[in-house]
C-alpha cells in the first residue's frame, strides 16, 4: 500500500503541475497516469478505492501508512537534491 500511495502522491504533484500548464488536457493525464499506477501495481482502481474505504475505518494503520508514504517521499526528494548538487559540481 505505501508503494501505491507514494506513486500517487507523486503523480497528484504532476497533476497539478499539469493543471496549471495544460488544463485542457488534465483528464488524459490524469487517466494515462493512473492507469500506469494500476497496472505497475497490478491492481484496478476499484481495488485501490476499496483499500481506503478500508483503512478509513483503521486510523492507527492508515496513519503509520501514512507516515511511511511521506518518509519514502522525503528520501526520495534528499536523494534528487543530493544528485543535482554532484552534477553541479
Amino acid at each position: 500500500m505505501v508503494s501505491v500511495l507514494v506513486d500517487c502522491y507523486i503523480v497528484e504533484a504532476e497533476l497539478l503541475n499539469i493543471s496549471q500548464k495544460e488544463p485542457n488536457n488534465l483528464k488524459i493525464y490524469t487517466k494515462y497516469y493512473y492507469d500506469f499506477i494500476f497496472k505497475k501495481h497490478q491492481i484496478n482502481r476499484n481495488q485501490l478505492f476499496e483499500s481506503m474505504q478500508y483503512y478509513t475505518y483503521r486510523i492507527k494503520e492508515f496513519s503509520q501508512i501514512y507516515n511511511d508514504v511521506l518518509l519514502k517521499v522525503a528520501n526520495m526528494q534528499t536523494s534528487t537534491i543530493v544528485k543535482h548538487k554532484k552534477e553541479e559540481q
